[in-house]
């Protein structure tokens, strides 16, 4: 998946995504990590860029019930601007970045629930995660998931149709067959 991921040539290896540097370069006010969000629990390189990434979220109640621990608010309010070593301000921004984002989309994700049922399956259920969102109002400009199975969107039109959604989103589907 590198080369989907990357939009590089087969002998070319890059440390950024296309949509990372999509994000870089065509969206200036994308300055949140959860402009851009991934419904996994391992964030893919075609959302790293250079100056900003995405988040991987897969469940919003359990990223949020995990960055909520006493150690992570310890870390966010110590020293907030006291970082010589770049690595530890890099770790530091990042903690920062996942705690702050992890509240947001916690509360945004709770603003609307589908009452649709989706097929079984992951993939279904990230993609009524994204709906979901969606119709909550969150301030994402990038959704990304990937598919383990096949016809598993079958209810992600009917919501985003019903909820006056459909019109707003665009649906990208690719394969990879080969192998790097």
């Amino acid at each position: 998946m590198d080369i989907w991921q990357s939009a590089s040539d087969a002998d070319k290896y890059t440390t950024t995504g296309w949509l990372g540097r999509y994000l870089d370069s065509e969206c200036p006010d994308c300055k949140n990590p959860y402009n851009a969000i991934e419904v996994s629990d391992t964030l893919s390189l075609a959302l790293k860029g250079e100056k900003y990434n995405g988040i991987a979220v897969e469940n919003p109640e359990k990223f949020f019930m995990s960055t909520s621990e006493k150690y992570f608010g310890d870390i966010a309010n110590a020293n907030k601007n006291k970082h010589d070593d770049e690595n530890v301000a890099y770790l530091y921004k990042t903690i920062v970045e996942a705690t702050s984002s992890a509240e947001y989309v916690y509360k945004t994700s709770k603003i609307y629930k589908s009452k649709l049922d989706y097929p079984k399956g992951q993939f279904s259920s990230n993609l009524k995660t994204i709906a979901e969102l969606i119709v909550s109002g969150i301030d994402t400009q990038v959704f990304y998931v990937s598919l383990g199975g096949f016809d598993t969107h079958v209810g992600q039109n009917e919501d985003l149709k019903g909820n006056d959604k459909l019109n707003d989103v665009f649906v990208m589907t690719f394969s990879e067959f080969g192998r790097r």
